[in-house]
């Protein structure tokens, strides 16, 4: 079994099909025989931020995209962590993904609190609290 990695820009030309040439060759890529793709959580956030930001997907079809990419056969990656992150992201609107996934992270790590500055995620995630004021003085 070969084992590889994939760059976010292979997923992007796999889901949008804007370049033909490429959604091609991404396809008969993934479907190489015997080799496991691995696709880091990095990877996820920027094709999130890609699609929903240059290509103005919902996060619906978004979560779909991603979750279908987990679900091929030969992709590996923290797909528990990405799942919950998917999940949370899209009943919270006015949170980032990348704050959602660094959140449930910090969750799934048992390294909680995850102390922020950001008012939003703080009150919305339970893994997040707001960096305390300092007591004047």
């Amino acid at each position: 079994m070969v084992r590889a990695a994939l760059d976010t820009n292979v997923l992007l030309r796999l889901i949008v099909p804007d370049v033909p040439e490429q959604h091609a060759r991404a396809r008969r890529l993934l479907a190489t025989p015997s080799t496991t793709f691995m696709v880091a959580d990095y990877v996820f956030v920027e094709l999130v931020f890609v699609l929903e930001r240059h290509y103005g997907f919902d996060r619906g079809q978004i979560a779909r995209a991603a979750t279908g990419i987990m679900e091929l056969g030969n992709i590996e990656c923290h797909e528990d962590l990405l799942r919950a992150a998917i999940e949370f992201w899209q009943v919270h609107p006015k949170l980032s993904f990348e704050d959602c996934l660094m959140a449930e992270y910090a969750q799934t790590q048992s390294a909680v609190p995850l102390w922020t500055f950001d008012h939003k995620l703080a009150n919305q995630h339970i893994a997040a609290e707001e960096v305390p004021v300092l007591p004047n003085g």
